[in-house]
């Protein structure tokens, strides 16, 4: 199963630098991450660090205390993080995305059930445009799409990269077209998806299910053996 320590293994080999904006405290709160110093997080939290810092990875890339500790694989600092009571649990932790989204891409279909008790929307939309629910569908987590939708994620909402693409598109655009379509489209459309809403083109996820079966239909004649 892929990780966010997977994702960003190519940054341990940078120049992390710190932004102004970060306190002493703050640089305490990211080293000791870093170290794996359970204490000295502890102490740097007490003494005030922020746990929806922001710091500067370089190329307009920043990371705060909770996406750092995944990054490091550091399940202790992780879980006293979301604990915190100023834990801004929608902020960004990596990338532009909150901490639903990366699970949510993820598959941990605990941690994602813990985010939502603390608090994440789940019909946030990421600085890019994206939702957790469509990271679920993208990587057919049947159990986390499952948990978003009973937790009110919305089937037929668009991510704003096709919303501002012209193309209209919703999740149930992208269920459709997806591989996980068959068990998926019948759960959305269970939890008030609509199969019906056309795209700019005047395609509905209906039509692009059955131009897939065709297409299935095709090729398994194709596959037949010949008399």
């Amino acid at each position: 199963m892929q990780t966010l320590q997977d994702t960003h293994a190519c940054l341990h080999a940078k120049n992390i630098r710190m932004i102004k904006s970060l306190t002493n405290m703050d640089r305490k709160l990211f080293a000791a991450i870093r170290n794996q110093d359970v204490d000295g997080a502890c102490s740097a939290l007490a003494n005030g660090a922020n746990p929806n810092a922001q710091m500067d990875l370089g190329k307009k890339e920043f990371i705060s205390p909770l996406g750092y500790a995944l990054m490091h694989d550091n399940t202790a600092i992780w879980n006293i993080l979301l604990q915190h009571p100023y834990l801004d649990i929608n902020h960004s932790i990596s990338m532009g995305r909150p901490a639903l989204h990366w699970m949510a891409h993820i598959g941990d279909l605990e941690m994602v059930k813990t985010l939502i008790e603390r608090g994440a929307n789940v019909n946030k939309l990421a600085e890019n445009g994206t939702l957790a629910l469509g990271y679920a569908i993208g990587h057919y987590h049947i159990g986390v799409i499952t948990c978003l939708l009973e937790n009110g994620a919305n089937p037929n909402a668009a991510q704003t990269p096709f919303r501002d693409m012209g193309l209209g598109e919703t999740l149930m655009h992208m269920t459709a077209r997806s591989g996980c379509h068959t068990n998926c489209l019948g759960l959305m459309i269970r939890h008030g998806g609509n199969p019906h809403t056309p795209d700019a083109n005047g395609i509905t996820p209906l039509d692009i299910v059955k131009k897939r079966a065709q297409h299935i239909m095709e090729l398994r004649a194709q596959c037949r053996p010949k008399p």
